[in-house]
């Protein structure tokens, strides 16, 4: 075994603290290769360390043992620099402090415990200098709190099972405020999942598009949903798919579909789908049908209780688009003059029940028709329906096969033409 001068050796062990150099022996090898032993004495208690040499310099595992041989502490080295994971043991084999080195220096994340295994501190070191402390997340385990030494909030996160890097979801901070929700994997950000922006959130895919931007609820331990009024974007991140009311995460309210820069829904929606009122739209922002919907489906049938449009003059056919039947209950309608039923294409069926249109006066341009509706089949009107209406028309009604005009319908009608029907 050879001795090495200790003033002309390489050996800088800051991460020691205040220790002092007694003498470095090689057990085999040359002076500058080989395992070496480094006493040391170490806040006044010896110690010995045993490391691997080349050229001169600390390569590979070190450990520092007492003088009883119990472990006390193990660190890497590479290129006689302290680099890598270091553990320190009390003399009952239990670890007391954990972490890494960066060129001889305390960095990123270290833990320290008591002699009962107990944590007492965590966080993280900058250049050797403590920077940052962890403490967990009160009421969600698993979940560790990062401080600044000013003790100002900067994160809430899930760390590796070491607990020295971050891995998995955190919560950032800027100025006291939650600011982004992240997704971190052993302490590289992978994603950006949420960002809030006073009381906007963003939300963004796998690939960073946004999806999202409006009102939210929720918190760190229930989660985030949307909540009150936002957008829904497609795949662009810049084109909407949805604007209006959102409940639990989903469409519900009054909102708007989108295709491309069109409107194609505008209506009701509930649990994610429509549900009321609404009216489809074509690509020329057109209506195609109005109506009511039902869980998503399309509600064909339009209907008018009994003494509906006692105070109206005029009956309005739009609200009519779409619909495929089509009922008027008993006295409705008192007051209009014209019922016109035009180019409905999806109409298959007209029942209008008994006292409806039924004018006190007549009038000369009172008026029933019904016409260029391709699919309708069946027209019915009840006892003393259109009374003193003064002309009845049907054009244009090819799959028509029935009619019903109960007694006193049209009661004084002057005219009366059936025209290019079906055969």
């Amino acid at each position: 075994m050879s001795n090495i001068n200790v003033r002309n050796s390489s050996t800088y062990l800051e991460f020691l603290g205040d220790y002092e150099m007694e003498s470095i022996e090689m057990k085999n090898g040359d002076e500058l290769n080989g395992e070496a032993i480094m006493r040391l004495l170490i806040d006044g208690e010896r110690y010995e360390m045993s490391v691997n040499m080349k050229n001169g310099k600390k390569e590979g595992v070190g450990e520092i043992l007492r003088e009883d041989g119990t472990l006390f502490m193990r660190m890497m080295f590479v290129n006689d620099e302290c680099e890598g994971e270091v553990i320190r043991k009390n003399e009952y084999g239990s670890i007391v402090l954990k972490g890494r080195m960066g060129k001889g220096k305390k960095v990123g994340m270290w833990i320290e415990y008591d002699d009962y295994g107990n944590e007492i501190w965590r966080g993280f070191y900058r250049n050797g200098v403590k920077d940052l402390s962890l403490k967990e997340h009160e009421g969600m385990s698993g979940l560790w709190r990062e401080v600044n030494e000013n003790g100002e909030l900067l994160s809430v996160s899930e760390y590796n099972e070491d607990g020295l890097l971050k891995n998995g979801k955190c919560f950032e901070y800027e100025g006291g405020r939650m600011v982004r929700e992240c997704e971190y994997k052993n302490g590289v950000m992978i994603r950006v999942l949420r960002e809030w922006k006073g009381e906007c959130m963003i939300e963004y895919d796998v690939n960073g598009i946004r999806v999202y931007e409006g009102e939210f609820e929720g918190d760190m331990m229930k989660g985030f949903v949307r909540e009150g009024e936002g957008c829904e974007f497609g795949i662009d991140g810049e084109s909407a798919l949805y604007y209006g009311g959102w409940k639990n995460g989903l469409r519900d309210g009054y909102g708007s579909e989108f295709k491309g820069l069109n409107p194609v829904y505008i209506g009701e929606w509930k649990n994610g789908m429509k549900h009321g009122s609404g009216e489809e739209l074509n690509e020329n922002e057109e209506v195609v049908r109005r109506g009511k919907w039902i869980e998503g489906e399309y509600d064909g049938i339009k209907r008018f209780k009994s003494d509906y449009g006692s105070d109206l003059d005029i009956f309005d056919s739009d609200c009519l688009k779409g619909i495929e039947k089509l009922e008027i209950e008993n006295d409705c309608f008192l007051r209009v003059n014209e019922f016109v039923l035009d180019g409905l294409n999806e109409l298959k069926s007209v029942i209008i029940g008994q006292n409806c249109f039924k004018l006190n006066d007549k009038n000369r341009r009172s008026k029933c028709v019904i016409m260029n509706c391709n699919q309708l089949c069946q027209v019915q009107i009840g006892c003393s329906s259109f009374w003193s209406y003064q002309s009845f028309e049907l054009k244009n009604l090819p799959s028509l096969v029935s009619i019903q005009l109960d007694g006193f319908s049209f009661y004084d009608c002057h005219s009366i033409v059936f025209e290019s029907m079906s055969d």
